[in-house]
């Protein structure tokens, strides 16, 4: 039988303003390390900030935007080297005697701020790595912090705070808490109580005000995924567990849209980003995550109404820009 049925292409539209672009998909390298580029759209050219095949995290816009630091490791395992990506010269610095957990990213006034490897605190340092002060230490019964993730406005910072439990193996005695506090270490504020699992990512919103945490729980030596969204706009954090509506399946890497909805890169779907309910199939205009760059223009740090997502193909070309609703779309008939 022939079903005709309309679907919806919803098009695309030329970036405007420096593009920061991520990509996980390198000829020759046996995993997907995180590779970073910028994008001119006036001379149509790509400056490569990261692209090997070393294992990267981070990515994080100075202030001012004249800079951009990640951390790198060559083998799975090792501590990370900070790495410090100079916009104007387009030459990148290492900063020496330093090695972090985790990755590395700015505060507000320029410093860096990391997980020491060597001890598992919170600290900072100018760019030369000579100049280093404690931020903020675990909270007892946590000894170790993990990870961090700052607010794309410079002003929060999230945290993991990690430690074993027992000698009964990782699924069983790995047990973590999320905390949040200012840039500055002040204001600590547990988000997610202590609980037997692992973090997986945080991905913020364009205006810094709510964020989404991915996150599994272990029971019966099973990893279930978990998500939860937190509201920040009043003040006080606002929490509310979206693992069991559409969005809540394993391994959905998730970014914010321009108007707060949640676009999944891993499958290609579009969620609204309060319910977690199902809105679209947006395979015809989204890649796939390994087959595809996506970003964000890098002014959006100073002025959030600039935000949109991007995406080009992963040998550079046919930079577009998501388009999330038409007034009038065009319409194809697809038979079935």
């Amino acid at each position: 039988m022939i079903i005709i049925k309309p679907y919806v292409i919803y098009g695309s539209e030329s970036a405007a303003g420096k593009i920061f672009f991520y990509g996980l998909k390198t000829e020759g390298c046996v995993d997907y390390p995180a590779n970073m580029y910028l994008y001119d759209p006036v001379n149509d050219t790509f400056d490569i900030i990261k692209e090997n095949c070393n294992d990267a995290n981070g990515g994080t816009l100075s202030a001012d935007l004249t800079k951009i630091v990640y951390a790198e490791r060559v083998n799975s395992g090792e501590p990370r080297t900070v790495k410090i990506y100079n916009v104007s010269s387009k030459q990148t610095n290492e900063i020496p005697n330093i090695v972090v957990k985790g990755n590395a990213v700015f505060d507000s006034n320029g410093y860096i701020l990391y997980i020491d490897d060597n001890d598992k605190i919170l600290k900072k340092t100018d760019l030369t790595g000579s100049n280093i002060n404690t931020i903020s230490n675990p909270q007892s019964p946590f000894a170790a912090f993990d990870i961090i993730w700052m607010s794309p406005n410079h002003q929060k910072l999230l945290i993991v705070e990690r430690r074993s439990a027992c000698q009964d193996g990782y699924l069983l005695c790995n047990h973590e808490r999320l905390i949040m506090i200012d840039s500055d270490g002040t204001n600590r504020t547990i988000i997610k109580e202590a609980f037997l699992g692992e973090w997986n990512m945080v991905v913020w919103s364009s205006n810094s005000t709510k964020f989404i945490y991915y996150h599994h729980i272990f029971m019966n030596e099973q990893k279930i995924p978990q998500y939860i969204s937190v509201d920040l706009s009043s003040g006080n954090p606002i929490i509310t567990d979206l693992s069991e509506t559409d969005l809540g399946i394993d391994e959905n890497l998730l970014i914010y849209t321009r108007i707060g909805n949640l676009l999944s890169l891993s499958y290609q779907l579009l969620y609204n980003g309060m319910t977690g309910k199902y809105i679209a199939n947006r395979s015809m205009d989204v890649p796939l995550l390994t087959q595809g760059l996506w970003g964000y223009p890098c002014d959006y740090i100073m002025d959030p109404s600039k935000y949109d997502i991007y995406f080009a193909d992963t040998d550079k070309t046919n930079v577009r820009k998501f388009i999330e609703y038409r007034n009038f779309p065009w319409i194809l008939f697809l038979l079935e």
